[in-house]
């Protein structure tokens, strides 16, 4: 193999430490993704509808629910679980265990596959909702929902929405009531059931 010629005025050696060096050139140490790292997820299972009446009576009367009560009387559906273990392994994640109660599921992805965002995301979720409101309001003997902004908008601020004042999105902050990065804040369906049937 024939040997190449150095040109040393050429080269620039690289300093100990992220900086500028000689000929402008700056070098910086590269930041690791943070999406490639791995995270534990913790998601959590809903008492039965049904259920759900039943024990915040108990607890407004001031009665003590026991573990075994609570395991027994109102734990999630297992067929919920079931459902939940299958969606998570269809979207690659993990599944590292259940807690022992039954309540809720372990499961571990990367930042990448956890962060879910913008409207590819919300769209269809806000489409669940719809559907889950109007199916109320097909029980109530109501018609389904009209544009839904009108209908909305005047909840900000009630049950209906948890207000989240703090974080950004890289353009915008977050703030007290309405913002660009959350809108009138997190839906609560159950609360947004009442108000619109």
């Amino acid at each position: 193999m024939a040997e190449g010629t150095v040109f040393h005025d050429s080269v620039t050696p690289l300093p100990d430490k992220p900086g500028p060096v000689p000929r402008g050139l700056i070098v910086a140490a590269a930041e690791p993704d943070p999406r490639k790292e791995q995270m534990t997820v913790l998601f959590s299972l809903e008492i039965p509808s049904e259920k759900t009446a039943d024990l915040e009576e108990c607890v407004a009367r001031g009665e003590v629910v026991s573990p075994d009560e609570l395991q027994r009387n109102y734990a999630p559906n297992a067929a919920d679980r079931d459902k939940l273990v299958k969606w998570l392994k269809t979207q690659g994640f993990d599944v590292t265990g259940m807690s022992h109660d039954g309540t809720s599921v372990y499961a571990r992805a990367s930042v990448k596959q956890i962060e879910k965002g913008g409207s590819s995301w919300s769209a269809p979720v806000w489409a669940g909702f719809c559907a889950l409101l109007n199916e109320a309001r097909s029980k109530a003997r109501k018609p389904f929902l009209p544009f839904l902004n009108p209908l909305l908008y005047p909840l900000q601020g009630t049950a209906c929405f948890r207000d989240i004042g703090v974080g950004n999105s890289g353009d915008f902050s977050a703030g007290p009531g309405y913002d660009l990065v959350t809108g009138p804040g997190v839906p609560n369906v159950k609360e947004l059931m009442k108000a619109l049937t």
